[in-house]
């Protein structure tokens, strides 16, 4: 059974994506993890899926949010097209 990825990680990637990273080497989540995470104390192990998740809930959560930024685009494009008309 495989564990939910913790909030802070899960938070981190979608600001890189917010920001338009849309590839797995450029979300840097081993350094996020050893660094700014864990950077007081020893980082859990690499078999700990909830600090270090898959390619495949990288690629899910790249996929979900990147979906959520084009529907509020979609959004804002047409309320600005129908306050301007």
């Amino acid at each position: 059974m495989s564990l939910p990825t913790d909030k802070w990680v899960m938070d981190k990637m979608k600001q890189l994506v917010d920001i338009g990273v849309r590839h797995i080497p450029e979300m840097h989540i081993r350094h996020f993890v050893q660094h700014e995470l864990f950077s007081d104390s020893e980082p859990p192990p690499v078999t700990d899926g909830r600090f270090w998740p898959s390619s495949r809930s990288v690629m899910n959560c790249i996929y979900r949010t990147a979906q959520i930024l084009t529907y509020v685009d979609m959004f804002y494009n047409l309320l600005f097209f129908c306050m301007s008309a």
